[in-house]
């Protein structure tokens, strides 16, 4: 049984199956009176913009293969209000490995997956949770439903919308930049993107469920050219609780060497 700690791919794509089987059972896709983001269709002369948008943000720092930070976070909760310290490191295939710091100094806190499996290791009381997924939701650890992959291309200066493709993008283009808005499927899971005019950078994503709920939302701030990278070195993640997540980044590398076997995480290491 998987632990609490974790909401498993299988008990999310369960929970879909039988949402989409009510939904099928009664109405069409296109009757169903679900609210979502307001969407704007482009014109025939601007659809290869949409396009051309997407695939740069799609192909955004695609070289990084490692990368490697230090800084603080902040985590507010219901009034309440955590700040520690924390190490990370990833791959370009998507391994990605968490520390978070106690005092004075020692870890308190490890995440990890290696491709295939995810870890979670508290050192102080020995507390150990290995799972069958790579990119479970988090939410159970940050109060924020963001999956490890997202929170990963985030720290790397990556947007995750690798799944998404022109047919299903909308966009609109005001006087401070464009909104590129993400649908995939029918029932499929949407990302509204906010991008500047001026650089062309996403400052913000929101991801909503197929309900169209928001399910979290990322401000990138402070973006500045590492090796060629543009990396955001601050993050802001949040949602509609009130639940917010700061992450600031103090020192960062890039194409670093990283050790695979670091990120299948053991009480040991």
């Amino acid at each position: 049984m998987p632990p609490p700690l974790f909401q498993s791919k299988t008990e999310r794509q369960m929970k879909y199956v039988c949402v989409l089987f009510i939904l099928f059972s009664f109405v069409s896709c296109q009757t169903i009176g679900v609210k979502y983001p307001v969407i704007y269709d482009m014109s025939p002369r601007d659809e290869g913009n949409a396009g051309h948008l997407l695939s740069a943000i799609k192909n955004k720092n695609n070289k990084l293969e490692t990368f490697k930070g230090i800084g603080k976070l902040k985590l507010i909760n219901k009034n309440k209000s955590m700040n520690t310290r924390a190490a990370w490191m990833g791959t370009h295939q998507g391994n990605f490995r968490v520390e978070i710091f106690g005092f004075p100094g020692q870890s308190a806190a490890s995440y990890s997956n290696d491709g295939q499996y995810s870890y979670l290791y508290f050192p102080m009381d020995g507390r150990f949770y290995i799972i069958n997924d790579a990119n479970p939701s988090l939410e159970k650890i940050l109060t924020i439903s963001i999956t490890s992959n997202d929170l990963s291309s985030f720290l790397s200066g990556r947007i995750p919308v690798y799944e998404y493709d022109t047919d299903h993008a909308k966009m609109n283009v005001s006087d401070e930049g464009y909104e590129l808005n993400l649908k995939k499927g029918c029932f499929g899971k949407r990302k509204k993107l906010y991008v500047n005019k001026h650089d062309k950078n996403v400052w913000k994503m929101e991801a909503f469920n197929l309900f169209g709920s928001l399910k979290y939302r990322t401000e990138l701030n402070m973006i500045q050219s590492i090796n060629g990278y543009s990396i955001p070195f601050e993050i802001i993640i949040s949602n509609n609780d009130g639940n917010r997540l700061y992450i600031h980044i103090a020192k960062y590398w890039t194409d670093v060497p990283v050790p695979l076997s670091s990120f299948a995480l053991t009480p040991s290491n």
